[in-house]
């Protein structure tokens, strides 16, 4: 069995929490990001002030999951 570190078990209470809340059955940490930053366009600020941590921890996981809003340019 893996050994859960304090890192893997915040994301896991993250995505237990957001599954009870929007009523899904699957979802991973990178799901909840995706969701929070790029579908409901939260700022890493509302982002950290919903989950109750620092901006630039949730920089850090959203750059750890390669979510980003760059546009593209043609």
């Amino acid at each position: 069995m893996e050994k859960l570190t304090t890192s893997r078990a915040i994301e896991f209470f993250i995505c237990e929490y957001y599954k009870n809340k929007w009523e899904v059955d699957k979802l991973t940490f990178h799901d909840v990001l995706y969701r929070l930053h790029i579908t409901e366009d939260k700022s890493l600020r509302q982002i950290a002030k919903e989950l109750y941590i620092s901006p630039s921890t949730v920089m850090v996981w959203l750059r750890e999951q390669g979510i980003t809003k760059e546009k593209i340019k043609c």
